[in-house]
């Protein structure tokens, strides 16, 4: 039995209209999650009422704000047209899109602003030359970086791999000793970049998230914590 309903609810002074759906399970504690879509999903035992659940969103109403922050913030540049005046996020700043007809194909930053060169103004054409930059600045700033820590760890990975991952900002391949990073990272800083290729070059010593495995991150990143709120945040 799934419920669904939009409500209103007011944290503090911000006022944010929530799709929320609930579904009724065999379980016994309530369940919060929220999806790419920003719905708030809640899985919740048959005895439980409606008023009890909105009390429970309401005690988890900071948790909740920050998740909301993080998907929006995730999503950026996906509602782009690629027309003059819009802004792009490229490593964590934002850049004023510049579009001009060109018979050569090449997107490029310069100060303060991201060049789209393209042979037609439509948004396929355009789009695909914003990726080709993407990628291509992605693969050789993952490399760099992966290649300056594993020196420094001692520690080498066989492949880095780039993918568009939905929950995961990156994972480690303990048997093939492969890394697979997650694209969308080019939104965020170099420093939240350098985390979460840390991280997942320590899974290849510690593939678990015990003391052990922590205590090894910080030894070769001090402020790995600053840099993960970094990532969460930017």
């Amino acid at each position: 039995n799934t419920i669904t309903s939009g409500l209103l609810v007011i944290f503090c002074v911000i006022i944010i209209i929530m799709k929320i759906i609930i579904t009724r399970k065999k379980i016994k504690n309530l369940i919060l999650k929220i999806n790419d879509n920003s719905e708030i999903l809640i899985s919740a035992p048959y005895y439980v009422s409606e008023a009890y659940i909105n009390n429970f969103i309401k005690s988890k109403e900071d948790w909740i704000k920050k998740q909301l922050e993080v998907i929006k913030n995730k999503n950026n540049n996906n509602n782009l047209s690629y027309n003059n005046g819009e802004e792009f996020i490229f490593l964590g700043k934002k850049y004023n899109i510049i579009s001009d007809i060109s018979l050569i194909s090449k997107c490029f930053i310069q100060n303060n602003n991201l060049y789209i060169l393209s042979p037609d103004n439509l948004f396929n054409t355009k789009h695909k030359i914003v990726q080709d930059f993407i990628i291509k600045n992605l693969d050789f700033i993952f490399s760099d970086i992966c290649s300056k820590l594993s020196q420094k760890v001692g520690l080498f990975p066989k492949s880095i791999k780039i993918r568009d991952m939905k929950s995961r900002w990156g994972s480690c391949n303990i048997k093939t000793k492969n890394i697979t990073l997650n694209y969308r990272l080019y939104l965020k800083p170099i420093e939240a970049i350098e985390y979460v290729i840390l991280h997942e070059i320590c899974h290849l010593l510690y593939p678990h998230h015990q003391k052990s495995f922590w205590d090894f991150v910080a030894k070769f990143m001090p402020d790995y914590k600053i840099r993960k709120k970094i990532l969460n945040k930017s």
